[in-house]
């Protein structure tokens, strides 16, 4: 997994949760904290957080932010080492923070990975079987993306993209859109995991929310 950093994408302006989803309390600490424990949890060791709008508030709630802005170095919580980037212009879309994410990992890690991981903040991050599964297609097979596919045809998260894919995003306009750009590779380009015990969730209202924390109460 040292191989596969992750990008957690947290820049949007999270106008339907009311609050910035990274900040959401889970279990006595923010829920971006959450996040890269389970993914160091599953064996990973690199990730760099996209943060934009509302990021004086993440710098006033949790304090060590401001420490990891362009700034790779171990994170006290999870054990990871993690870089802070800023999109400076988060209205150009999603797709303009996965493309500092990109250009973050590039610079730090230069040629000693084969790919990275994509999370967006509002999807928990799966258990250790689901990140395992995607690395070893790309450790294994020719495929410059790969996928989880749920219930036979859903397509989940995370995506990990090969880095030879990734240099290609950056050629782009910060506009386009990862699916769009992943439609356009060919079948033998794109591999896809099936888990049909696992349900892909998307947290963007606090019913959401609130809904996803009483399923995991009764687990």
């Amino acid at each position: 997994m040292e191989l596969f950093p992750l990008i957690i994408l947290a820049a949007g302006k999270s106008s339907r949760m009311g609050v910035p989803k990274g900040l959401l309390e889970w279990q006595g600490q923010s829920w971006l904290e959450e996040q890269l424990s389970r993914f160091a949890l599953a064996g990973g060791s690199y990730a760099v957080v996209v943060l934009g709008y509302q990021i004086e508030n993440y710098q006033q709630q949790l304090p060590w932010v401001t420490g990891h802005i362009n700034n790779w170095k171990q994170h006290q919580e999870s054990g990871l080492c993690l870089g802070i980037a800023v999109n400076p212009d988060p209205a150009r879309g999603m797709f303009s923070s996965l493309q500092i994410g990109i250009h973050a990992i590039l610079n730090r890690l230069s040629l000693n990975h084969k790919g990275s991981f994509v999370l967006p903040i509002d999807v928990p991050a799966p258990e250790a079987r689901i990140w395992t599964k995607l690395q070893e297609v790309l450790l294994t097979q020719t495929a410059e993306v790969s996928l989880p596919r749920f219930d036979d045809e859903k397509r989940g998260h995370p995506v990990l993209l090969s880095q030879s894919f990734s240099k290609r995003l950056l050629l782009l306009e910060p506009h386009q859109r990862l699916d769009y750009e992943i439609a356009k590779l060919g079948k033998d380009e794109v591999h896809f995991s099936d888990f049909l015990d696992h349900a892909d969730l998307n947290l963007n209202t606090p019913n959401d929310w609130n809904q996803f924390k009483i399923s995991q109460t009764k687990i």
